[in-house]
């Protein structure tokens, strides 16, 4: 617990004893975090006096443990020459060679005898630990599911941890909404393994097939964000039967199924709906049309094919529902017509129902879009942070064109937030402009501080 609670909000959670130590104590705790870079609040100094002698001792090493994975002092460091850098200067090239030649041989390091030397003069900025409750422990777990945007791996670590302790007694700490999918995919399944919440929550919030084919990706603890191709599992019949259901609930859950074919066939090996057909007949259908290719007319065939045919105003007509849509695809329809018009009558009117991360994407997107660029550069969704790039080839946009869109989204994104609750009187740092807003926290490596791709940081001297 105190490990989670420490990593994220720099606090610990201890129960107040009846002992009262002496200063002694305190004191040489306090003395040796400090090394680490740490130190005791005085809420939680007080109340480290009142433990027994026992207690201490358990909640010291436990402390210790984890602010040396904070910091990465768990880790023996073996440096190559221990006496650097007059220990480098002393010897010959000939014998810095051979050092070098046979460690990366043997991967020994040589032997030096290690001399003393002062500390660092540097002063240690020191990281203050407060004392926490309960109440703001569980917290987290509530805010983490409640998150709009996609979680690091170590996010999905601390929520499994979550429900695996607190069982069914998690209920009361799950958010009202979970916007999103990925999330509750991660969510549901761990509902399914370790508790018997999972039909109930899940119910009203399995919407479509996809839903369906991320929370069994998350039960055989794969890719949520289906970047990567999973590898299903062998299910238990209550899930089976669980995300069949499920799967029959979604209406006709045929075209969204194809758009993930070949993980749904995957994953149709392990479901066997065939032993269902009855129970869940649309579902066995849906199956049948994957598994032998029948003909199957989906929306994004029709709409490909207008595209091709350069047939804007039939595009249009069948995005007007899918205002998200029509936001990603708004580039390219302004290049095969050509009619800057579109902005005020069909991307303005919609632009209230898209939502704040893509407004936010087109409105980046727009801003550099009549600049002139080499490369065009891409971060594709997954786990793994890796960047493409390829030759910028798109028909260039008439500067008025893309200043017009751009306006369009920030006109809709402040109208948006003027509705919001006041947050009272704040300051904004004028260096965030060279940071970036995080969208996902998939590729987000262990760090004390995270920053996204693209920010600015000034280096000192």
């Amino acid at each position: 617990m105190n490990a989670i609670y420490l990593r994220r909000r720099r606090k610990v959670y201890l129960k107040e004893g009846e002992n009262q130590l002496s200063a002694s104590f305190g004191g040489a705790l306090q003395k040796n975090i400090e090394s680490l870079g740490f130190a005791f609040s005085e809420p939680l100094l007080q109340r480290v006096q009142t433990l027994s002698i026992e207690r201490l001792d358990s909640f010291y090493k436990g402390l210790i443990k984890d602010l040396r994975e904070l910091v990465g002092a768990h880790r023996p460091f073996n440096p190559f020459y221990p006496n650097f850098p007059i220990q480098v200067m002393e010897l010959s090239e000939a014998q810095l060679y051979l050092n070098a030649f046979f460690h990366y041989l043997t991967n020994k390091l040589p032997i030096h005898a290690k001399l003393e030397r002062p500390p660092l003069s540097e002063p240690v900025k020191i990281r203050v630990i407060d004392l926490g409750t309960k109440e703001d422990f569980e917290s987290i777990f509530t805010k983490m599911a409640a998150a709009k945007t996609s979680l690091s791996a170590q996010d999905k670590q601390d929520l499994t941890w979550f429900i695996t302790q607190y069982r069914d007694d998690i209920q009361r700490l799950l958010p009202a909404t979970i916007p999103s999918k990925e999330n509750l995919a991660l969510i549901g399944a761990q509902l399914v393994r370790h508790t018997t919440l999972a039909d109930a929550f899940l119910e009203d919030r399995i919407k479509t097939a996809t839903d369906v084919l991320r929370l069994a990706v998350a039960l055989s603890e794969g890719d949520v964000s289906l970047a990567a191709p999973a590898k299903f599992t062998k299910l238990k019949r209550s899930e089976r039967k669980l995300l069949l259901s499920f799967l029959e609930r979604c209406g006709d859950p045929t075209e969204d199924m194809l758009r993930w074919k070949e993980p749904w066939k995957r994953l149709g090996e392990r479901l066997h709906p065939g032993d269902y057909a009855e129970k869940f007949p649309k579902t066995y259908e849906a199956f049948e049309v994957l598994r032998n290719d029948q003909p199957y007319v989906t929306f994004n065939r029709s709409l490909e094919k207008h595209l091709l045919n350069g047939e804007v105003a039939s595009v249009i007509e069948m995005l007007l529902a899918r205002p998200g849509d029509l936001a990603r695809r708004f580039d390219h329809l302004l290049r095969l017509s050509g009619d800057a018009t579109l902005i005020e009558t069909c991307f303005r009117p919609l632009a209230a129902r898209v939502s704040t991360p893509v407004l936010l994407q087109v409105l980046t997107h727009f801003q550099g879009r009549s600049t002139t660029s080499d490369l065009r550069v891409f971060f594709p969704k997954g786990d793994v942070a890796k960047v493409y790039a390829r030759p910028d080839n798109l028909k260039p946009l008439p500067v008025e064109t893309a200043r017009r869109v751009c306006a369009a989204c920030e006109e809709t994104l402040v109208a948006r937030f003027s509705r919001l609750a006041p947050l009272g009187k704040c300051y904004l740092d004028p260096a965030l402009k060279d940071y970036l807003v995080p969208f996902s926290q998939r590729s987000a490596a262990k760090s004390l501080r995270t920053l996204v791709r693209g920010s600015r940081l000034p280096m000192p001297e």
